[in-house]
């Protein structure tokens, strides 16, 4: 192989694009050094080459000594950065102090989680003092400028040969920011010399911003706001006219026109009134600016305010001044709403073009980083001053620790925070120009990627996909922190309440409604105390969770329902990060816990059910095939069946759980019924029966179940018996036991007591009812029909729904069954004696003492008369209009208005007050967390009673509003019922 071609090899793994003209670079610098040793380490070889030979043809002697110190270091500058290119050609004297440059011990085996910025701070001032001495002597603006670019090129050389860019960014602001103090400082010097040489003036820069926060960039604004006040007794004019010099004069220094390029502008746009107000101002003046007309987001802007240059004692009083009011600041009312809606109209300022590109404004950017901190900063500073940290980065870590972010949320945050300054320090190093925008050109991302790792960003794909993903997360956790319910909930709370002094959390509790504040207060304690994790989560959710638990029905009682959920689940790793963290979670749960009996006893023995309140799909019910599938899964890993009984108990009880959640999230409706609680009976049924088979040998009978009642129409409560009956074909002697003993087995299996809810199985709509066998052969079952059944009988017919059991013989049953109950319209006799047991169930059912009027299911007006009023419809035309053969009652009612037997106006009346006993009905079991007894059909009576019904049902506490909305409802209802039911 030729020289010519091995020479090409090595430039084209050197990284180099145009290999002829590099060579040809190669031969004019051949006599001063050979560069190739270093050309990997530049980002960009070709323009690295190229500034080298422009310095070999300035200063090759210079350039020699450099390369032999310091050649890594300077390539990296040549193959980033022309402005500091540039400055090298005119300033080649400085290629002597880069050879000579000491680099700073360097973070090894760096983790976010053990980041130490005080010692990272300590480092970067100890660092930059090799360069930043000859500051104190400069004496005019040309030295001071030309001293920061020198110091920023050093910093910039150790920065891109440092091989640890993402680790060290932070380390690199600190240094940056240590150069703009120290420049600062020499320029306001010179300026005050010039502008006030008698030192009249007390004169103190105020820095903000990335400044104040010590997180420089390589080029951006300085925002500064300036303090004075007079050196001796001076009339105010004097004292603004003396402070206009020495900004003016401190300008000039910094941008005005001279020999060397400009430092950076000096912002004063945060400055009380912007561009309308005075550029500088006494503390006093300050004062009263800030405590009258400041608006929310200049809090924010003093965030990071610091001291940096000037008369230090006033300088800090001006801190001292203004500290108490940034961390008062979220108090405000609308605090929240108004950084929220501030973060919107920055990106909405952002031009549809540059979204993507746009790595400081736009949507992923570093500015959702930073105001997410700031505001989850100012919210928590008020009452934890762990968090006050003006360093985005120490800042993060502090919400970690507190448990303000999780931990690992913390470390994403952090990391995508590294990489995105990174990108923007590099894409600023070019030309040293101040840009949010991301280049569009693959060279010009090429270079960035490699400057950042070349290994990982060897060319402008590879660093488009990693942006992307950083971009991706930090929108989702900016979307997560941001607009977490809990920061407009917490900043409306006083300091004190927020911070849970036991004095102003009692004062709070009885305030807003606790019965009980001492023994609420034991409860936040019990939750409280400690330096766990755990207790610190506490202590930023109570002071909101109070709150929205004092908006339930009992307070006290659900404060109480928190400690013992918190104590069963809040050692999981989930329970108390996703409270905080989600947007939704902590509000409901506040919501349940002190109005429904019946979830928070479900949560306490599903306390999984917990996490559902994040993720509104596990809130949507499930299909009755998937439920057998689970039940038979779980059933089948237990030989006994009693045990397997329990599983099956369980995962019904859960079901019911979810479906009343989901009424009390969203508001009871009926048809949770047939969406929910009656595909978990079926289930449960089916699951049963064919446990109930395990224990028989040979069968000598093939079984099926028929639901009747509410479970048979589709239509059964949290609290509904499942009414069924049982058929069978036998198949050999002693096939009647044998399935009566199954049925009885089946009974006692899902009605074992224990943590599950009760699922009572009732046989009393059977033929003969009690008197008659619990299990009937499909000949006895059609003789009786045939020759025995009463009216009633037929009626109750109208709901039986196979529901569980051997296909083949529920076929012929119900066969059986639509031949009887919808083979004829009722007689004269029939009707008369329907109606005889319906006066007579309202006579002698309703409990004595109370007023019918109460009794949304026996009363008048409640589901027996809308109930028996469609039915009476199904008897009379079922045999003739096979809409009207359902066993539901709306679809019933609904079939009947398209038949043109009822008018809609009718029609919507008995559908109303069914609807409305229904959801009374539910909302009494998930009010009290009973699961029978004859006061789920009543109407609320105690003020508890009332205050959650009518909480659940979406009503103010007090009861009329309920009560007149049912009893209207019933009062037409029972009208038309009396004129179908009576003529």
């Amino acid at each position: 192989m030729s020289n010519s071609s091995e020479l090409s090899i090595r430039l084209r793994k050197a990284g180099v694009r145009e290999v002829a003209r590099a060579k040809s670079w190669l031969a004019e610098v051949s006599e001063i050094a050979d560069p190739l040793p270093y050309l990997a380490s530049a980002a960009d070889p070709d323009m690295a080459l190229l500034g080298f030979v422009r310095l070999g043809e300035a200063a090759p002697k210079q350039l020699r000594a450099c390369l032999t110190g310091a050649g890594n270091a300077l390539f990296s500058v040549l193959g980033l950065s022309q402005a500091l290119t540039d400055h090298l050609l005119t300033h080649p004297q400085d290629l002597q102090q880069l050879a000579n440059l000491r680099m700073p011990p360097l973070f090894s085996n760096f983790d976010e989680g053990n980041y130490d910025p005080a010692s990272e701070e300590r480092e970067a001032r100890a660092w930059t003092q090799q360069f930043l001495a000859e500051f104190q002597a400069a004496d005019s603006s040309d030295r001071v400028r030309y001293l920061y670019r020198r110091a920023l090129t050093l910093i910039a050389a150790m920065d891109l040969s440092s091989g640890a860019a993402l680790d060290i960014v932070s380390f690199v602001s600190r240094c940056i920011t240590a150069l703009v103090d120290m420049t600062l400082q020499a320029s306001l010097r010179i300026a005050v010399e010039e502008a006030d040489p008698n030192h009249e003036v007390r004169f103190a820069v105020i820095v903000m911003g990335k400044t104040g926060g010590r997180e420089v960039n390589y080029i951006s604004d300085v925002d500064v706001i300036f303090v004075v006040e007079p050196a001796r007794q001076m009339p105010e004019g004097e004292l603004i006219e003396k402070s206009a010099k020495i900004v003016s004069a401190l300008t000039s220094i910094c941008v005005g026109q001279g020999q060397e390029m400009p430092l950076w502008p000096l912002d004063m746009g945060l400055r009380p009134e912007g561009a309308d107000g005075a550029v500088a101002r006494t503390i006093d003046s300050y004062r009263s600016y800030y405590r009258r007309w400041a608006q929310s987001w200049e809090f924010q802007a003093l965030l990071k305010a610091r001291f940096a240059a000037g008369d230090r004692k006033l300088g800090e009083e001006f801190i001292k001044m203004v500290e108490p009011m940034v961390w008062e600041a979220s108090g405000r009312e609308g605090f929240v709403a108004d950084a929220r809606a501030m973060r919107a109209r920055v990106e909405e300022n952002v031009r549809p073009e540059h979204k993507d590109r746009q790595i400081k404004l736009g949507p992923g950017g570093l500015r959702d980083v930073e105001m997410t901190i700031q505001l989850m900063q100012l919210v928590h500073g008020r009452y934890d001053k762990s968090v006050r940290r003006p360093h985005t980065l120490e800042a993060i870590q502090a919400l970690a620790t507190q448990g303000y972010i999780a931990r690992e949320g913390a470390a994403k945050l952090a990391r995508c925070y590294r990489f995105l300054r990174c990108v923007e320090h590099r894409a600023q190093l070019y030309r040293l120009r101040r840009t949010g925008l991301i280049p569009s050109a693959d060279l010009q991302l090429r270079r960035i990627g490699r400057a950042i790792d070349g290994q990982k960003y060897p060319d402008a794909d590879s660093l488009k996909v990693e942006l992307a993903h950083v971009r991706h997360d930090v929108r989702n956790l900016h979307r997560e922190l941001f607009f977490r319910p809990l920061l407009p909930a917490t900043a409306s709370l006083s300091a004190d309440e927020a911070a849970l002094s036991p004095e102003a959390a009692a004062a709070r509790l009885k305030a807003v409604g606790y019965k009980d504040p001492q023994g609420s207060l034991r409860h936040i304690e019990a939750l409280t105390a400690g330096v766990t994790r755990r207790a610190a989560l506490q202590r930023q959710l109570l002071p909101v969770m109070i709150g929205w638990i004092a908006n339930g029905a009992n307070p006290d009682a659900g404060l109480l329902r928190f400690r013992r959920l918190s104590e069963i689940i809040g050692t999981s790793h989930w329970y108390l990060a996703m409270l905080r963290d989600s947007r939704v979670a902590a509000a409901y749960l506040a919501k349940l816990l002190p109005t429904s009996t019946y979830c928070a006893e479900g949560f306490e023995h599903f306390p999984a059910a917990v996490a559902w309140l994040d993720h509104p799909i596990e809130l949507e019910p499930r299909e009755e095939e998937r439920l057998v599938g689970e039940m038979r899964a779980s059933a089948s890993r237990h030989e006994d069946i009693v045990e397997a009984a329990q599983l099956v108990r369980e995962i019904r009880s859960r079901e019911l759980l979810r479906a009343g959640l989901a009424d009390c999230l969203q508001g009871v409706d009926p048809k949770r019924a047939r969406l929910y609680i009656c595909p978990a009976d079926d289930a449960a049924l089916e699951t049963t029966l064919e446990l109930a088979h395990r224990v028989v040998k040979n069968p000598r009978a093939r079984i099926g179940i028929i639901a009747l009642g509410r479970l048979g129409g589709r239509e059964p409560g949290y609290a509904s018996d499942a009414d069924i009956m049982a058929v069978y074909e036998p198949l050999g002697e002693g096939a009647r036991e044998e399935a009566e003993q199954t049925v009885a087995t089946m009974k006692s299996l899902l009605s074992e007591v224990g943590v599950q809810r009760p699922f009572k199985v009732d046989l009393g709509l059977r033929p003969e009812g009690k008197d008659g066998p619990t299990a009937r052969s499909i000949e006895s079952l059609r003789s009786y029909y045939e020759k025995w059944a009463s009216p009633w009988e037929r009626q109750a017919l109208l709901r039986a729904r196979p529901v569980a059991g051997d296909r083949r013989v529920l076929e012929q049953a119900m066969q059986i069954v639509d031949e009887y109950r919808y083979g004829r319209a009722p007689s004269e006799e029939d009707l008369r004696s329907i109606r005889m047991l319906k006066a007579r169930m309202e006579r002698e059912r309703l409990p004595r003492g109370s007023d019918p009027r109460a009794h949304v299911k026996l009363g008048p007006g409640g589901l027996s008369d809308a109930e028996w009023a469609v039915q009476l419809i199904q008897l009379t035309y079922g045999h003739e209009i096979e809409q009207l053969r359902t066993t539901n009652t709306l679809q019933a009612l609904a079939a009947a208005v398209q038949a043109g037997l009822l008018p809609a106006e009718k029609a919507n009346a008995l559908e109303a007050a069914w609807r409305a006993a229904s959801r009374i009905r539910a909302a009494n079991t998930l009010a009290s967390g009973r699961d029978g007894g004859s006061k789920l059909d009543l109407l609320p009576r105690t003020n508890d009673e009332i205050a959650a019904v009518s909480l659940i049902l979406g009503y103010e506490r007090s009861a009329r509003s309920l009560v007149d909305d049912y009893r209207r409802k019933a009062r037409h209802c029972r009208d038309v019922m009396e004129e179908i039911f009576y003529g």
